[in-house]
């Protein structure tokens, strides 16, 4: 029964008919998603392992759930290691070491609006008032896709002078490239993104980009191996 209250199954356990007697049905089927994950986490306690391994545990959990279930991971008593595999950014935030699998691959995306209308590029936008730039490249980052992702340095920049039809400038935009690791989520573009995709460096050839894009990615690969 400790274990179960360390996986946060011992509420619903205890609202079953016969509580920690009852019927489940063949691998669970009577229970819900959630609740056969927690069981399975506290089948896992019950030994004390020294390593644990979760795949996915937060799965058919609400916020409340997984934060408490997170924290009783870290309190659990003989402290085990544990290895989780999850894509879950509130499971990530509370690893002390977090890996990310990627295959060397990198996040473009397909503008969905003028002026970049149907080329890929990286994501991002402009930063806000108040805004750091590493603030606004998580935000900007997140708001067109979804994903979280740690800057660690500047990669590039470049200067963008927009002229009227005598050749007089209109506007100057100097734009700022980050190297960046991904953290969690999958991609999800919005309403000015008309695709998201991982790919490799010398794939980038064989799509209409940004100018530059192929050289700016070079440098920002620099910067992660550094």
């Amino acid at each position: 029964r400790r274990a179960a209250e360390w996986a946060t199954a011992a509420a619903f356990i205890g609202e079953l008919p016969d509580g920690y007697e009852s019927e489940v049905g063949y691998d669970g089927c009577l229970l819900s998603g959630g609740q056969r994950q927690r069981i399975s986490i506290a089948r896992a306690l019950i030994a004390r392992p020294a390593l644990l391994l979760l795949d996915e545990p937060t799965t058919y959990l609400d916020d409340a759930a997984i934060r408490a279930l997170l924290e009783n991971l870290r309190r659990f008593p003989g402290a085990p290691t544990v290895l989780t595999i999850s894509h879950d950014p509130e499971a990530a935030s509370s690893a002390d070491v977090i890996y990310n699998l990627r295959d060397g691959r990198i996040l473009v995306v397909r503008r969905a609006r003028p002026p970049a209308q149907d080329r890929y590029t990286l994501p991002g936008g402009v930063v806000e008032a108040g805004e750091t730039l590493t603030e606004a490249i998580r935000r900007e980052v997140e708001e067109e896709t979804a994903i979280v992702i740690e800057p660690v340095d500047i990669a590039a920049y470049r200067e963008v002078i927009a002229r009227d039809d005598e050749n007089r400038p209109k506007r100057h935009f100097v734009i700022i490239v980050f190297a960046a690791r991904w953290r969690a989520n999958e991609a999800k573009p919005n309403e000015e993104i008309a695709e998201a995709r991982w790919v490799k460096p010398d794939e980038l050839g064989d799509l209409p980009t940004t100018e530059g894009l192929a050289g700016i990615v070079a440098r920002a690969l620099e910067r992660l191996q550094a």
